[in-house]
């Protein structure tokens, strides 16, 4: 019985610890795209400019 609850909270601590990082990974994913637009909007004015 005690063995069957560690499983279980060993597989809720699991699961737990692969939402964070899951949604770690989208929000810096996030990060990455938004910088990489203001990168190419920085080009694309650099670009019209010259």
């Amino acid at each position: 019985m005690v063995l069957i609850v560690l499983v279980l909270d060993l597989n809720g601590v699991f699961f737990v610890m692969l939402k964070i990082i899951a949604i770690s990974v989208m929000l810096w994913i996030g990060d990455v795209l938004e910088a990489g637009k203001l990168v190419l909007e920085k080009i694309q004015m650099v670009q019209t400019s010259a």
